[in-house]
C-alpha cells in the first residue's frame, strides 16, 4: 500500500513535470487586456479574449454610443501576440474615428504591429497599412515602439550592425512615420519614450471596471 506521504509526493512531481511540459508562451495571459476610450462622442472597448494563451489568440473591439446604451459595431480580431497599448483619435477629415491597436510578439524580439480601424457611424472597418520601404527597415531585428497623433503613427526601434548582441543593438535608433491622409512611410524626427518606462505617467486610456 502506498503510504499518504508517498502519495502526495508522487502527485506533486506529476503536477510539476506537467507544468514543465507547457511552453511558457502558451501560459494563459494573467488578466487579458481591457481598455475603455471616449472620442466624438463614441465609446470604444477593446478586450483580449479570456483564457488565452499570452503568445496567440484574439480581441474584439465594441463600438457604443456616449452613454453606452446603444451598440454600434464591433469586431473580433486574431491576435499574434499580447496587447501592448491602443489608442482612438479623431479622423483628421473630421468624419469618424481611428482605432489603433498596438500588439507585441512573445519572444526576444518584440516584434510589434498596430492594427488600425475605422470608425464611421456605424461601420468598423480594418484599414490596411503597408509595410514600410526595406531600405527604412536595415538594421532591424524588432524591438519595436509606437506612438499615435494627429492621425499618425509613428513607430521606433533600435539599429543593430552585424554581430551585435540581440540585447545589445550599437547603432543608434530610427523612428519612422506614416500619415493616414499620404498613405505613406517616411523618416521622423521624433523621440519616443519607453512605453514601459512611461507606465507609472497618467494612462492615455481607461481601464474596464
Amino acid at each position: 500500500m502506498t503510504s499518504p506521504q508517498r502519495s502526495c509526493v508522487t502527485r506533486a512531481a506529476a503536477a510539476v513535470t506537467a507544468l514543465l511540459s507547457v511552453g511558457v508562451h502558451d501560459m494563459p495571459a494573467a488578466e487579458p487586456y481591457q481598455a475603455r476610450h471616449e472620442c466624438q462622442g463614441v465609446v470604444i472597448r477593446i478586450a483580449g479574449g479570456r483564457h488565452e494563451a499570452a503568445s496567440i489568440g484574439s480581441y474584439d473591439i465594441r463600438a457604443y454610443d456616449g452613454d453606452e446604451m446603444v451598440f454600434l459595431a464591433g469586431l473580433v480580431m486574431p491576435r499574434d501576440g499580447e496587447i501592448v497599448h491602443s489608442w482612438v483619435t479623431a479622423d483628421p477629415g473630421g468624419d469618424g474615428v481611428w482605432i489603433w491597436v498596438w500588439t507585441a510578439c512573445v519572444g526576444t524580439g518584440r516584434f510589434g504591429t498596430v492594427d488600425v480601424f475605422r470608425l464611421v457611424r456605424q461601420t468598423l472597418v480594418p484599414c490596411e497599412i503597408p509595410e514600410p520601404p526595406r531600405a527604412l527597415m536595415a538594421g532591424y531585428r524588432g524591438h519595436d515602439e509606437f506612438e499615435v497623433g494627429n492621425g499618425v503613427l509613428y513607430r521606433q526601434f533600435p539599429l543593430y550592425r552585424d554581430g551585435d548582441a540581440n540585447a545589445e543593438p550599437t547603432d543608434g535608433t530610427r523612428c519612422l512615420e506614416f500619415d493616414t491622409r499620404a498613405g505613406a512611410w517616411h523618416l521622423s524626427n521624433r523621440k519616443i519614450a519607453s512605453h514601459e518606462a512611461t507606465q507609472s505617467a497618467a494612462p492615455e486610456q481607461e481601464d474596464v471596471p
